[in-house]
């Protein structure tokens, strides 16, 4: 089992935290990738290293692609949204039909890669924050783009989601249901997962 996970200046480490620790327990490769090869700085505050650029990796050697938040203090981080390199990889991973897992804005990212047009899907956004005139000024969806998004208003009226939404092979959710996220995507993939070791109370960790 391989992961790819995405780092990019602002990234929000709380958000893939448990998945992380989850994969590592399981013994899955964890390549951390990147822009550059450069330190980026995550939302926490801390440097973090890719050792992969996006250019260079094969989604055919991976299980699942990983993006979380971002939670730059100003719009520098912006531009991740729109970045070719990352929405050409993205891209790869859904072609060859591989897991990919986005929570809080980062489903975002896959809107504008143009592999949310037929799938339904959560973030931590508000959707006018995108469309013509909103705070995001890197890139501009139309409503027709965002037609699966269940924005923050929205998931109010679902709770039976948790939080989460699983659309064929792409798992997104809002970043307060982390662990929850954390918790389909390792069902996804088949591997074991802890819900009492993160203090998850379930039907699944019952069943355990």
């Amino acid at each position: 089992m391989k992961a790819a996970v995405c780092l990019y200046d602002g990234f929000c480490n709380f958000e893939f935290s448990v998945l992380l620790e989850s994969l590592a327990l399981a013994d899955c490769q964890i390549d951390y990738i990147a822009k550059t090869l450069k330190p980026v700085r995550a939302e926490e505050g801390f440097l973090a290293l890719g050792e992969y650029t996006w250019g260079t990796i094969c989604a055919e050697d991976y299980d699942v692609l990983v993006l979380t938040g971002i939670g730059a203090k100003d719009d520098s981080s912006d531009w991740i949204l729109a970045d070719e390199e990352l929405l050409s990889l993205i891209r790869s991973f859904d072609k060859a039909g591989k897991l990919i897992a986005a929570i809080s804005c980062a489903p975002m990212i896959l809107v504008n890669a143009g592999i949310m047009k037929e799938r339904r899907y959560v973030a931590s956004v508000d959707r006018e924050c995108f469309m013509a005139g909103g705070a995001c000024t890197s890139v501009e969806l139309s409503a027709g783009q965002m037609k699966g998004l269940l924005d923050m208003k929205e998931q109010k009226k679902h709770p039976e989601l948790h939080g989460y939404v699983q659309d064929g092979n792409v798992i997104t959710a809002n970043g307060w249901w982390f662990r929850e996220w954390a918790m389909a995507v390792c069902k996804a993939l088949q591997l074991p997962f802890y819900p009492k070791s993160f203090g998850l109370e379930t039907e699944e960790a019952e069943e355990e």
